[in-house]
């Protein structure tokens, strides 16, 4: 039987009275089509506070437990309409920790999360100690990341891992008279994983300050010739990918086959025949399982050259795989394994090695780069072309030879402000590996918001309004903007464009467009 599939599971609370009404529905709005856009196998349920009527087991009172339509749209409307009542945010809290308390021991559960929504200005303060001591306990017991957001708080400084979040809510400091806020801080301040922040902040914050899938190392010997045998775990340290992406449904275009010379003169697809060119001579290559290799998993050691034959344009991937000696080897063998990291690195020379990273799979080819800093000594994996992208036609330019440019000052004075390690930066939470939100996604998804705001059209498919925006071919209308404004545009455009494998064509053409 397969592994359980890796999720979070986490409750929404929304106080129906809380204000601004506008930013209230847009946070829950792209929380949840997020989830839907990104096809997670996240798990979660949605309650109404503050709500006329009151549905849910633990029979609180104004606490409503609401169905979540397909529709965005439909979610903004019927929540805008629905009448409000009084209820206790004490029990808010204990409902939904009580809620996750039933998947608390289900297997493939990476975090538990609760989000709260609110600003905490309609209720009246709480006088239940022991349901309050008994919420403290639980999320302990069941490690549970809270996440309360729609206050007016806002970090210090730029906020880079876990630790700086506790020490944030640590030293926060909050007014005698606003006894709901100090409850909540007294909560969050004895609960491990707890913050309360504005919507910005706590919109990235419920994205990044959780737990993650782990990465399993493949641990597969690099094997030199016949005899040499490196027990190595290769790990994956970082990933990249964008948690959805889009993809052209319209029919492909037909392929036609003409003659370089004679182009206007097609030739049937049964009269045409695969190979490549080596050393002036023609080889016949079989289209069926070509640059295939048969056999067994490995990780194999082809030969050894100098980093300068290597360029930059050939390393495929973005060096997020480290390849480590297995500590459980003899002291001997360490010895070995950090002589030849020494030595290629003083060499300045690279490993090419071939992976096969299951049985019958097509090999990749990579460059092994030894790394020998921070007490850390071992390989960056970074893949070559290969088979179909070898096709690509990588060419070298002299960077002398590039046209001079006059950028205009307020392009730097931006990425300035975006950039952590500047002392002009205004980022609160970084788009660093550890706390991260994917930008491409958000960009998609308040596209897709503005775009039903604007309609006002009920769709049963997020996905339909997506394509209404980016069209077939990648083309978003936007009107004419200031050049900073309509620069920015045309970099969010191609991030978008480029992760969702859009032709390279298509992106340009955009580019030109905007």
């Amino acid at each position: 039987m397969p592994p359980a599939a890796a999720r979070d599971i986490f409750i929404i609370l929304v106080d129906l009275k809380s204000s601004p009404r506008d930013d209230v529905l847009h946070t829950l709005s792209t929380v949840i089509l997020y989830k839907q856009l990104s096809a997670s196998k996240s798990e979660y349920n949605l309650y109404l506070v503050n709500a006329a009527d009151s549905s849910n087991k633990l029979k609180y009172t104004g606490i409503y437990k609401w169905e979540i339509p397909d529709a965005i749209e439909d979610l903004c409307q019927e929540i805008s309409s629905i009448e409000t009542g009084q209820s206790d945010w004490l029990e808010a809290l204990a409902l939904a920790v009580d809620d996750l308390s039933e998947k608390f021991e289900k297997p493939g559960v990476i975090t538990l999360q609760v989000l709260f929504i609110t600003d905490l200005c309609s209720f009246e303060r709480p006088d239940n100690g022991k349901l309050m001591e008994k919420l403290i306990n639980d999320c302990k017991k069941m490690d549970i990341f809270l996440y309360v957001i729609g206050l007016p708080i806002e970090p210090p400084k730029t906020i880079f891992s876990h630790k700086d979040v506790s020490e944030w809510m640590a030293k926060l400091q909050i007014d005698k008279d606003q006894s709901n806020l100090k409850i909540m801080k007294k909560i969050v301040n004895k609960t491990p994983h707890s913050v309360m922040c504005n919507f910005e902040v706590g919109f990235h914050l419920f994205h990044s300050y959780k737990y993650f899938k782990g990465m399993q190392p493949w641990k597969v010997p690099l094997t030199c010739g016949s005899k040499l045998n490196l027990p190595v775990s290769t790990i994956r340290v970082s990933k990249r990918d964008p948690p959805f992406s889009l993809k052209n449904l319209s029919a492909k275009a037909d392929l036609k086959w003409a003659f370089e010379d004679e182009q206007d003169k097609i030739i049937d697809s049964v009269d045409t025949v695969s190979g490549l060119i080596k050393h002036g001579k023609f080889i016949k290559i079989e289209s069926d399982g070509r640059f295939k290799i048969v056999g067994p998993r490995s990780f194999q050691v082809l030969g050894f050259t100098k980093a300068v034959n290597v360029p930059e344009y050939f390393l495929q991937s973005d060096g997020s795989y480290l390849v480590l000696p297995d500590c459980e080897q003899p002291e001997e063998y360490l010895k070995f394994f950090n002589a030849l990291i020494e030595e290629l690195a003083e060499s300045k020379a690279y490993i090419i090695a071939r992976r096969v990273y299951n049985a019958d799979c097509n090999p990749k080819f990579s460059a092994l780069i030894p790394w020998n800093e921070f007490n850390l000594k071992g390989f960056i994996l970074c893949q070559l072309p290969y088979a179909d992208d070898v096709v690509n036609i990588y060419v070298e330019e002299d960077v002398d030879l590039a046209p001079e440019l006059n950028p205009d000052e307020k392009c730097f004075e931006f990425l300035d402000k975006i950039n952590v390690g500047s002392d002009k930066c205004k980022l609160q939470v970084p788009l660093s590996p550890t706390m991260m939100v994917y930008s491409n996604a958000i960009n998609i998804i308040a596209k897709v918001i503005d775009a039903q705001r604007l309609n006002r059209t009920q769709v049963s498919c997020p996905f339909k309004t997506i394509f209404k925006i980016i069209g077939h071919k990648g083309m978003l209308m936007i009107p004419r903007k200031k050049k900073l404004e309509r620069l920015i545009l045309k970099m969010l455009m191609i991030l978008i464009l480029i992760s969702s494998n859009q032709n390279v064509l298509d992106v340009f053409t955009c580019f030109h467009f905007l």
